[in-house]
């Protein structure tokens, strides 16, 4: 019943991970789904866009698209984020970063102007990181720090996930934890284990 139901009565919000390579796109992805991060970061060497479609709201799901940040990739770019409905925005709070980021919000700026983008200034937790009111004012949008691999941030992403995609919607979000709040699904081949 759910599989053929689900399909009908639900929506997708589709959401984009974008940066630069090596920026914390998969990492924070993990962090997003709470599981461990990746403990090295492995340059593609293709094309790569990964799609999860494991966090669930009112009756939407959330489809996260993790995709290459490598330059040789930003011609085509744009057809990722074109059809996303919110683009999370990812930098390494690096003052060699920051400029790369700052292009890359204008350019969606410029080609998809109504889409929402939420800045997050990553590894917050470096020497060299700049501080989220810096790079706010370098890019000129609302920043938000992060430390992907610590798990004390997954709340805070969370949340700034969930309030973005309930206004890009136009729903109210309960009063009640994040938790209660967003499902999330499991694997299938994890289920069928489980239930083995």
């Amino acid at each position: 019943y759910e599989r053929l139901i689900n399909p009908i009565v639900h929506s997708k919000l589709k959401v984009a991970l974008i940066g630069e390579g090596g920026v914390g796109k998969t990492t924070t992805l993990h962090l997003l789904m709470g599981k461990t991060p990746p403990t090295r970061y492995i340059r593609p060497t293709a094309l790569a866009m990964d799609a999860f479609e494991k966090i669930h709201f009112a009756n939407y799901s959330l489809v996260l698209w993790d995709f290459a940040g490598q330059e040789r990739f930003s011609k085509i770019w744009k057809l990722y984020f074109k059809g996303a409905d919110i683009i999370f925005l990812l930098a390494d709070s690096t003052l060699r970063n920051i400029p790369i980021s700052k292009d890359m919000f204008q350019i969606i700026r410029r080609d998809a102007p109504h889409i929402p983008i939420i800045i997050i200034a990553n590894k917050q937790d470096l020497p060299n990181a700049l501080d989220p009111s810096i790079i706010e004012r370098i890019i000129g949008a609302e920043t938000h720090p992060l430390v992907a691999v610590d798990m004390a941030y997954r709340d805070d992403i969370l949340k700034l996930l969930l309030n973005t995609a309930a206004r890009h919607v136009n729903i109210p979000v309960p009063n009640l934890p994040t938790e209660e709040v967003l499902h999330f699904t499991e694997d299938e081949g994890a289920e069928e284990e489980a239930g083995a």
